[in-house]
C-alpha cells in the first residue's frame, strides 16, 4: 500500500474529514468563505439514489413506522414501486407544478410514499404543520388551502378527524386519507407512459417542495425547494462526514415532517445513503422521550442520533439514570447532532459528559458535533467536522456552499449562495427580491464569528438573531443570543427560558420562563406554575443569580436592570415558541407588551423585580 493509499483508508475510516477552508478578504470589510472540499459535478436525484438502493439492497428497510409491539416496514424496493405506481396515479388525477400535493399530517410510510411519487413525476409536495388546525381550527387551514390551491390535500387519519371529515370532503379541494384504504387505489395503479415522460422532464432546477417557515402562526411564506437543494445538502454531508460510508445510517427521528430539520435533513439523510429511518411516534418532552426510548433495540439501535436541544434535555435525563438505557443507546452510535435551536451551557456539559462515559463504554470514537441551516438553505449551511468546545460552534459551510460575512453593525451578518440555497419565496417576488443581495446571496438574518480569529478554519460560532438585537437610548447594540446564553447557564435549572427587553430603553430587562419541574424540586412543593412564579423564595435565589451575573457583567448592554417571572408557559399558538422548541423573541416581546413596558416604565410596579432596589420584592 502507497502512502497515499494509506492516508485515504485512514481517512475513510475516521468520522469527518477534516477541515478545509477556502478564505478571502473582499472589500468593505467582507470575508467569503467556501469549503476546501468540492461536490461533484453533477448530482444525482434524490429518486436516483433510491433506485440505486432498491437494486443492491432491495429487501434493505428504507423506512419504518410503529404497528403494534412491533415495526411496520417499507423496503428500498418496495419504495421504489409504491413511488412509481403512486407517481402514475397522481399524474392521472391533475397533479402538476401548478396543481401540488398538499400533505398534512404525522410522519408515516403512506407520507413517505406521496413524498417520493412527488418527487419523481416533478410534483411539488407542500407539508402543513398540524398545527395549523390545533391552533387555528379547520377556517385557518381552509384559507391556506384556498390561497394554495392544491391539485390534492392528502391527510393523516388523526388530522382528518379533527379537521372533521365532512368538512374536509366539502372545502372544495380533492382530499385523500392517508391510511391503507385511502393510498391502496395509487399504490395499485400502472406506471403509465405519462410518467416516464414525466421522470423524464425532471431537472435539477424542478420545484421539488415548498416548506413555509412561518409553522403554525404568521402569514404563510413558502420556501422553494428544488431537487438540486436536497442532492446537493446529502452530497455534501456524504462529503465531511464519511462515517455515512462506512454502513447505511439507522435513524430512529421525531422531528416533524413540516420542518426542514426532519422533512428534508433527517429523511432524505437516510435515503440518501442507503439507510433505514424509524419513525419515532415520540415527542421532546419526559413522557414522549419515555416512549421513544422503549423502541432501542438490536435492529433500531441508532448510527445517528439528530435532535434539537429540547429533546435532547429530555433524553440527557434518562441516559443519566438507566445503565441499560445508556447502553443501548450508545451501542452504535457515531454520531449526536444538535440544531434548530439553542443549546445551553449546561445541556451541553452533560451531553458531553454522556459521550465521554459512552466513548470509555465502547471504546469507539463519537461524535458531539452540530450545524446552522435554514429552510432557505434547503437545510444545512455550515456543519461540524472537527472536535468543538462549545455548543454554539456551528462548522464550515457544505461543499458547494459560497458564504459571505458581512459587516452588519459590530457584528458580521451570514449571507449563502450556491446549489443547495432556494431561488425564492413561491408566488411572493416581492419577499423573493428583498431576501437576496445585489450579488445574489441569501440574507440569513443570522450573526456568526470566528472560533479563532488565528485559525478560522475551526470554524464559525453562531452570534446571536441580527433581527433580535435591539439598540438602547445610549445607541449601545444589545446582542440578544449571546445575553440569552449567559443566563441560561447562571440561571440553570430553575430558569427554561428568557426574553431580553429594552428596546430603545435606558438597559436591558428580561422576562424569565420557568423550569417548573425544576423549580418544584429545589423548593420541594408541588405548586403550579403562577403560584411558583409568585414564591418569594424562588424570587430571592434568582435575584441572588442576576445579581452576581450584573457584577461579571457590567457593561450597560449586558448588565439587567429589571426582570419579571412570566407566570405561564411561552404560547405556541400566539408564535411565542416553535414545534422545535426554539423561543421566538419579538413574538413574545409583542404578545407580552404590557409586562416589557412595565419592567421598562419610570416607577416599579406589579411584579417587576428591580435589581437595583430588590428588598421589596424580595422580602418573606
Amino acid at each position: 500500500m502507497t502512502k497515499d493509499q494509506a492516508a485515504a483508508a485512514t481517512r475513510d475510516k475516521a468520522l469527518f474529514l477534516p477541515p478545509s477552508l477556502r478564505i478571502e478578504a473582499l472589500a468593505e470589510g467582507v470575508i467569503a468563505l467556501a469549503s476546501g472540499y468540492d461536490l461533484p459535478a453533477a448530482l444525482e436525484p434524490m429518486t436516483a439514489r433510491l433506485d440505486r438502493w432498491a437494486r443492491s439492497a432491495p429487501s434493505r428497510v428504507c423506512i419504518a413506522e410503529r404497528s403494534g409491539a412491533g415495526w411496520r416496514c417499507l423496503g428500498y424496493a418496495a419504495a421504489v414501486r409504491s413511488s412509481k405506481a403512486i407517481a402514475a396515479a397522481l399524474l392521472d388525477r391533475g397533479l402538476s407544478q401548478s396543481a401540488p400535493l398538499a400533505i398534512l399530517g404525522e410522519a408515516s410510510i403512506a407520507q413517505a410514499e406521496l413524498r417520493f411519487a412527488a418527487l419523481r413525476a416533478g410534483i411539488p409536495f407542500l407539508p402543513l404543520s398540524p398545527g395549523l388546525l390545533r391552533h387555528g381550527g379547520p377556517a385557518r387551514l381552509e384559507a391556506l388551502l384556498s390561497w394554495v390551491a392544491p391539485g390534492l390535500v392528502a391527510v393523516s387519519p388523526r388530522l382528518a378527524e379533527a379537521w372533521g371529515r365532512t368538512r374536509m370532503t366539502a372545502c372544495g379541494h380533492a382530499t385523500l386519507v392517508m391510511d391503507e384504504a385511502g393510498l391502496a387505489p395509487l399504490r395499485g395503479g400502472n406506471e403509465a407512459t405519462a410518467l416516464a415522460r414525466a421522470e423524464a422532464a425532471v431537472h435539477p432546477d424542478t420545484l421539488a417542495a415548498v416548506f413555509f417557515t412561518s409553522g403554525s402562526t404568521g402569514s404563510a411564506k413558502g420556501v422553494e425547494v428544488t431537487q438540486r437543494m436536497l442532492a446537493a445538502n446529502q452530497a455534501g454531508y456524504e462529503i465531511v462526514w464519511p462515517f455515512l460510508r462506512h454502513r447505511p445510517p439507522v435513524l430512529l427521528d421525531w422531528l416533524p415532517w413540516h420542518h426542514t430539520f426532519g422533512g428534508n435533513d433527517n429523511l432524505f439523510k437516510a435515503v440518501w445513503n442507503g439507510g433505514s429511518y424509524y419513525i419515532d411516534d415520540g415527542e421532546p418532552t419526559p413522557a414522549g422521550v419515555a416512549r421513544s426510548l422503549a423502541w432501542l433495540d438490536d435492529e433500531v439501535a441508532p448510527t445517528i442520533h439528530l435532535n434539537v436541544p429540547k429533546g435532547l434535555a429530555a433524553l440527557a435525563d434518562r441516559l443519566e439514570r438507566d445503565d441499560g438505557l445508556f447502553a443501548r443507546f450508545f451501542a452504535r452510535l457515531d454520531v449526536i447532532f444538535f440544531a434548530g435551536a439553542a443549546l445551553d451551557e449546561a445541556l451541553w456539559r452533560r451531553l458531553v459528559a454522556l459521550v465521554a462515559r459512552a466513548r470509555a463504554a465502547t471504546g469507539r470514537e463519537i461524535g458531539l458535533v452540530s450545524g446552522y441551516g435554514a429552510t432557505e438553505a434547503g437545510s444545512t449551511i455550515c456543519v461540524v467536522h472537527a472536535p468543538i468546545d462549545r455548543p454554539s460552534a456551528v462548522g464550515l459551510p457544505l461543499p458547494g456552499m459560497a458564504a459571505r460575512l458581512v459587516p452588519s453593525g459590530d457584528k458580521l451578518e451570514m449571507r449563502i449562495k450556491g446549489p443547495a440555497v432556494t431561488p425564492g419565496y413561491w408566488r411572493d417576488p416581492a419577499a423573493t427580491r428583498a431576501a437576496f443581495d445585489a450579488e445574489g446571496f441569501w440574507r440569513s438574518g443570522d450573526a456568526v464569528r470566528f472560533l479563532d480569529e488565528q485559525a478560522p478554519e475551526r470554524g464559525l460560532v453562531f452570534d446571536g438573531r441580527i433581527a433580535e438585537d435591539f439598540k438602547l437610548a445610549s445607541g449601545s447594540w444589545v446582542s440578544v443570543g449571546p445575553l440569552r446564553q449567559k443566563l441560561l447557564l447562571a440561571l440553570a435549572p430553575l430558569v427554561r427560558d428568557v426574553v431580553i427587553t429594552g428596546e430603545g430603553g435606558a438597559a436591558p430587562g428580561a422576562i424569565l420562563f420557568l423550569d417548573a419541574a425544576a423549580c418544584r424540586a429545589a423548593l420541594g412543593v408541588e405548586s403550579p406554575l403562577p403560584t411558583l412564579a409568585a414564591d418569594r423564595r424562588l424570587r430571592t435565589r434568582l435575584i441572588a443569580v442576576l445579581a452576581a451575573h450584573n457584577r461579571a457583567n457590567p457593561g450597560s448592554s449586558t448588565a439587567l436592570a429589571r426582570f419579571a417571572i412570566a407566570p405561564d408557559e411561552p404560547s405556541p399558538a400566539a408564535g411565542e415558541v416553535s414545534d422545535k422548541g426554539s423561543l421566538n423573541q419579538r413574538a413574545c416581546r409583542a404578545r407580552r407588551a404590557a409586562l416589557v413596558a412595565a419592567l421598562h416604565a419610570p416607577q416599579v410596579a406589579g411584579d417587576v423585580i428591580d435589581l437595583e432596589h430588590p428588598a421589596r420584592e424580595a422580602s418573606p
